[in-house]
């Protein structure tokens, strides 16, 4: 009897450590994402020395880090919440690369009046390299 108990011990042991470590692996983050391009003037140019900001957007009074919520309609002009995740600079090809982004919506903004914009908006999948080839300043 006493080797039944102890069977019956290991096996819901066995089952409990099977169980959690699964839960576990359902919880790991999907991977991280990257953006890459080349900032160039009007005349396709590259910029050097350009700096390039990523910004996370999302509706106003809905916080990602507490989950997802599912959004009807498109939000209204000037709704947007933008939190600034990074700032990187362009080297001398007006190449740049921002790693390690978690999925999702960005706005990948820069400029000035005197050399011009950029506004691109960014999706991020996991473990994917969204490559945007040549993004133009526009001047204002």
């Amino acid at each position: 009897m006493s080797r039944t108990i102890l069977l019956c011990i290991v096996l819901m042991i066995l089952t409990l450590s099977v169980f959690d470590s699964r839960q576990v692996r359902a919880q790991e983050p999907q991977g991280s994402g990257n953006v890459t391009g080349v900032v160039t003037d009007p005349n396709d140019k590259p910029i050097a020395s350009f700096a390039v900001k990523l910004y996370q957007s999302q509706p106003r009074g809905i916080d990602s880090s507490r989950g997802k919520k599912s959004i009807d309609q498109p939000p209204a002009p000037g709704q947007m919440a933008e939190k600034l995740i990074t700032t990187v600079t362009t080297d001398a090809q007006g190449r740049f690369t921002i790693s390690k982004l978690k999925s999702g919506g960005y706005l990948l903004k820069g400029g000035s009046k005197n050399v011009g914009f950029i506004y691109q908006e960014v999706v991020i999948e996991p473990n994917k390299t969204n490559d945007l080839g040549r993004v133009k300043l526009v001047k204002t």
